[in-house]
């Protein structure tokens, strides 16, 4: 009986953001990534998603490919040298619209602006999110939660309305000069263009995420399609050559993107697509166009690793 070939994809957003999130240092997330790195390397060739899905559709048990959405700095600075170092490639996701110098995501501009904010008093959090009717539940940490309700707000408000948000809210209380923000913030710029060229000439593969990360299922059929065509467009000419791999915004078949998002990314002219959905995708003729990946979390252990060597190799 013929094994069905398998395509292992493991997907990251910002390692560095995560990890100050979550307390620990710069140093430390990078020296966790390089230990897991070289553990995977032992038993993996670890490949960009391109270069895997041709080796997995030949039989190559030994391809795995690692992918991170939204194209941090932090990815050319911290993360791709390390790759290089392991011999190892990956897949970068990057958004053209927001490659000039110093922007940020939507949701690290609320990040930056929520986080250690004197003038973010509980009562004045509170009365900006009920003119928006969202419900904000006021505690002793009013930061953080104010935060976690506003982006479950705005997350799939259409992408214009979105905007026009955050810029209310980053006008009434500007940005936190806490030192602890601007060092997160150092982490959360994303990659100009200049920057994008000098991922791709290390050899890693660069791939579209839109222009400007709206939730596609959110937008009019019109403003989904240029988002995507447009996108392409600048990348090829970013590159000097057309991208072969787009990765979905936030990437939930049928939340975050239709099977029309699909038609539009094949128009486009890229051969395939990943999405948010969780697995291991089997390539048995299945929809190229929604591959699955797995998503870890900042620091992995061997406990975790061996879960999916496991979860891979008896699937």
């Amino acid at each position: 009986m013929t094994r069905t070939a398998t395509l292992p994809i493991l997907k990251y957003h910002n390692l560095v953001r995560d990890g100050l999130l979550a307390g620990l240092s710069k140093d430390e997330v990078l020296e966790g990534f390089r230990l897991f790195i070289k553990r995977l390397s032992k038993r993996y060739d670890i490949c960009t998603v391109s270069e895997a899905l041709n080796r997995c559709q030949n039989g190559d048990r030994r391809a795995i490919a690692i992918s991170f959405d939204d194209g941090y700095q932090s990815y050319l600075k911290d993360i791709a040298p390390i790759l290089v170092d392991m011999d190892a490639q990956a897949s970068f996701y990057v958004c053209t619209g927001l490659s000039s110098d110093k922007q940020l995501m939507w949701n690290d501009q609320i990040l930056v602006s929520c986080l250690h904010n004197k003038q973010l008093t509980p009562t004045l959090a509170k009365d900006f999110l009920s003119r928006y009717q969202i419900e904000f539940k006021q505690t002793s940490s009013h930061q953080p939660e104010f935060l976690k309700a506003l982006e479950r707000a705005i997350k799939y408000r259409p992408f214009k309305q979105r905007a026009g948000l955050i810029q209310s809210f980053q006008q009434q209380f500007g940005l936190s000069d806490d030192t602890r923000t601007l060092e997160l913030r150092s982490a959360i710029e994303l990659l100009n263009t200049d920057e994008i060229r000098a991922l791709h000439q290390l050899g890693m593969e660069v791939g579209g995420h839109t222009v400007s990360h709206p939730i596609l299922a959110q937008e009019s059929a019109e403003d989904a399609h240029q988002q995507i065509i447009s996108d392409q467009q600048r990348l090829a000419k970013i590159l000097g050559r057309s991208p072969r791999s787009f990765a979905y915004p936030n990437g939930w078949h049928n939340r975050d993107f239709l099977d029309l998002h699909k038609g539009f990314v094949e128009e486009a002219g890229y051969e395939h697509a990943v999405s948010a959905n969780y697995g291991i995708s089997k390539l048995d003729g299945r929809d190229q166009f929604m591959l699955k990946r797995i998503e870890l979390p900042t620091s992995i252990s061997a406990f975790h690793l061996t879960k999916f060597y496991l979860k891979h190799w008896l699937s």
